[in-house]
């Protein structure tokens, strides 16, 4: 039964957040129970359908789309109600969702009866297709190179890789995140701090 419910929960957002990209928000309002209640941070508190329409009506004037979920997590309650939390993001924000509580009506469909989610990045217009991507370099590192401590195979063919993508971006101007792991001891096993000339 369970998995049965966590289906149709999917479902029932899969639905939603289609509905939303498709920029059809009298669709997705009319997803939420009359009386439900839906609290967004830092936004406050929204209870009713009414008052929910206004945050989401105002909300699509700043022209959200390419919403997604990750990390989905369904924890089934019963047969009529399971809670849906995720991380998410769209073309003008991100966040995370805490808790949104599905409920299976008698209609037959399931409806948003709360809605828990916090809102941690906001730009004041969508960014550009090309400025959602960013190139992250991670463990191009002397130890798993030739004469370092934990030696890899292939490391000059991943070096040339990383070096195309790297001109690449730069080129572009596109953003590149180095990530470096350093032990601050000079007696680590490995990635000891590099010594400064």
């Amino acid at each position: 039964m369970s998995q049965s419910v966590r289906q149709s929960v999917m479902q029932a957002s899969r639905e939603w957040i289609a509905n939303f990209n498709q920029g059809n928000v009298q669709a997705c309002i009319e997803r939420y129970q009359k009386e439900a209640t839906m609290q967004v941070s830092p936004f406050g508190r929204f209870n009713g359908m009414e008052a929910i329409a206004g945050f989401w009506n105002e909300f699509a004037k700043s022209g959200p789309t390419k919403l997604v979920y990750r990390n989905v997590e369904i924890k089934v309650l019963n047969d009529k109600q399971a809670i849906l939390s995720a991380n998410w993001s769209m073309n003008i924000a991100s966040g995370f969702i805490s808790k949104e509580l599905w409920t299976l009506n008698d209609d037959g469909q399931w409806y948003l009866e709360e809605d828990d989610f916090s809102v941690l990045t906001q730009l004041a217009a969508p960014l550009d297709d090309d400025k959602r991507t960013a190139l992250v370099l991670v463990d191009l590192q002397n130890d798993y190179f030739s004469g370092g401590r934990f030696p890899l195979d292939n490391t000059d063919i991943a070096t040339q890789h990383a070096k195309t993508l790297l001109s690449h971006f730069r080129k572009n101007a596109l953003p590149v995140i180095h990530i470096q792991h350093i032990f601050e001891d000079d007696n680590a096993p490995s990635l000891p701090p590099i010594p400064r000339v």
